[in-house]
C-alpha cells in the first residue's frame, strides 16, 4: 500500500466529535489544506491482503483496513476492524517517514467493539502499558505511552496528530461511557515506538 500524498500537505488537529454509533466520528480541522484521498489506496483496503492489528496481551487481533478521510471526517466504517487513516500520516510499511495513524471505534452498552478491549471501563484507564507490543500489518511497535484525554484535549494536540514524526504510531478510540447518559467525552491514546530489530 502506498499513500501518494506530500507529508506536508497534512490534513490537520482532531476538531469536535460528531457522535456515531455512541462513540463518535471524529473531524479533522484546522487545516490549510486538505490532500485529496488517494484511489489507489481507497482501491485496496488492508483487509483484503489480511493484515491485521493485533496486541497480544489486550488478546486483540482484528482486520486491519484503510480509511480514505473525506471532509476531514474521520468514521471508522464499521465496528468490526482497524483503520489506517489513508491520507493523514503513513501505511506501517513506511512508518520510517513519518507517524502511522489507526481509528478504531469503542462501543458502549455492553456491545463488544475491537476499541474496547484498549480500556477498562470501570477504572477508565488504557489497558496497554509502557513496554507492551502492538503489531500493525506485521510491524512491531513498542508502546510508549497509554493515556485518557478529554475530546477538547486531544483534539487540539498538535504534536499527536504531527504526521512527520517517524517510526511512531498512534491508536485512537473513544472511552466508552457507560452511564447510559450522554456521549463519549474521552479518547483512549496509544502511542508506540517502531521496534527496531
Amino acid at each position: 500500500m502506498g499513500a501518494t500524498h506530500s507529508p506536508r500537505r497534512a490534513i490537520g488537529l482532531l476538531a469536535a466529535a460528531a457522535t456515531l454509533l455512541a462513540v463518535g466520528a471524529w473531524q479533522l480541522g484546522r487545516t490549510t489544506e486538505t490532500p485529496d484521498p488517494s484511489p489507489s489506496v481507497a482501491s485496496a483496503p488492508l483487509a483484503d491482503t489480511g493484515s491485521r492489528l493485533v496486541i497480544d496481551t489486550v488478546d486483540l487481533d482484528v482486520p486491519l483496513s484503510v480509511l480514505v478521510v473525506e471532509n476531514r471526517v474521520v468514521d471508522p466504517p464499521d465496528t468490526e476492524a482497524a483503520y489506517l487513516l489513508a491520507n493523514h500520516g503513513y501505511p506501517p510499511s513506511r512508518s520510517s517517514e513519518g507517524t502511522v495513524f489507526i481509528a478504531l471505534h469503542a462501543m458502549s452498552d455492553g456491545v463488544s467493539a475491537p476499541g474496547n478491549l484498549l480500556a477498562n471501563t470501570d477504572t477508565r484507564q488504557p489497558r496497554l502499558t509502557v513496554g507492551d507490543i502492538v503489531t500493525a500489518d506485521g510491524v512491531a511497535y513498542i508502546v510508549t505511552e497509554a493515556y485518557t484525554a478529554r475530546k477538547n484535549v486531544t483534539r487540539y494536540d498538535e504534536a499527536l496528530w504531527n504526521p512527520d514524526t517517524p517510526n511512531r504510531l498512534v491508536i485512537l478510540t473513544c472511552l466508552p461511557n457507560t452511564s447510559g447518559r450522554g456521549h463519549a467525552t474521552h479518547n483512549v491514546v496509544i502511542i508506540a515506538q517502531h521496534a527496531r530489530t
